[in-house]
């Protein structure tokens, strides 16, 4: 996924061979006119969920 799809807010959720679910949020990206480029996400993790 390139950071030109992602926005703040946007979820993805990710599932495991071992049964774990991972939801990821965006929290934000760097301003447009940044001389750094980053995104920064809040991660959720439920083992053996499945």
């Amino acid at each position: 996924m390139s950071t030109n799809s992602l926005s703040k807010g946007r979820q993805i959720c990710v599932l495991t061979d071992a049964g774990d679910v991972g939801l990821v949020t965006c929290q934000g990206l760097s301003p447009e006119f940044d001389p750094s480029r980053y995104v920064t996400f809040d991660v959720k993790v439920w083992r053996g969920a499945l």
